[in-house]
């Protein structure tokens, strides 16, 4: 069997903001604003490795190079107590915007693939804790849902459960939560504003949902849509 070729994790989690990022242009035009994340340090331990709001609905995702890296999320003691006392009040809430992403392994065309699926239900088996949910896709169809509302909660589900898994943390009245709203201004183009609360976050997003909902645009289907590929079900090489 052929060794697998490590590009490190940065690239998957790349992957999917390229994809994110490309998805909202078409789908919104280019100048739509939405929020995100690329945490480490505390806020990766707390939290996960990436964060992105997009039309009041927000979602975290933790990034592994391989599929049988997840294995490693066994190591933080934080997950453990996640699985172990997460709320009631908050299962659906992780459920629904907490996910796990990694990269198929070597293909013959050396393509970045990549896959997701819901957070508690692949990592909590690791401490014998099990949970119902699991939805493993491609990362194009995931995002596809995330901007037709489909994944991901809204603003006041997602400050409960940032606030839990701060709680679980220890970080009592520490609300800490970094991230960046992007924006766009007529005459410097990208404008990029630093939030570093949740309640930051939430102000921000309200503000937008308030003076601009989205119209998709009116565009022909890319040839990328039409074609067969792997992100739509194909079997993995």
């Amino acid at each position: 069997m052929e060794p697998k070729t490590k590009i490190g994790e940065a690239q998957v989690q790349q992957a999917f903001v390229e994809h994110l990022k490309f998805k909202i242009g078409r789908k919104f035009g280019a100048e739509f604003p939405y929020a995100y994340g690329a945490f480490n340090g505390s806020q990766d331990r707390k939290y996960a490795d990436y964060f992105a709001g997009v039309n009041a609905k927000n979602i975290l995702i933790e990034f592994k190079e391989f599929k049988s890296e997840i294995s490693s999320e066994s190591r933080k003691p934080l997950r453990n107590k996640l699985c172990n006392i997460i709320s009631d009040a908050n299962l659906s809430n992780s459920l629904n915007a907490h996910f796990i992403a990694w990269r198929l392994e070597n293909s013959k065309d050396n393509r970045l693939r990549v896959k997701i699926d819901t957070y508690l239900p692949t990592v909590c088996a690791l401490f014998n804790k099990h949970f119902d949910g699991n939805n493993e896709r491609w990362i194009p169809e995931f995002v596809d849902d995330f901007l037709d509302i489909k994944a991901g909660v809204s603003n006041e589900s997602f400050e409960a459960y940032i606030n839990e898994l701060s709680n679980i943390a220890g970080d009592d009245g520490d609300s800490s939560f970094y991230g960046v709203h992007l924006t766009f201004d007529p005459e410097h183009g990208v404008d990029l504003r630093i939030f570093s609360t949740v309640a930051e976050l939430i102000e921000f997003s309200n503000k937008l949902s308030l003076s601009k909902s989205p119209e998709p645009k009116n565009s022909k289907p890319s040839p990328e849509d039409d074609e067969s590929s792997p992100y739509r079900g194909g079997p993995s090489r």
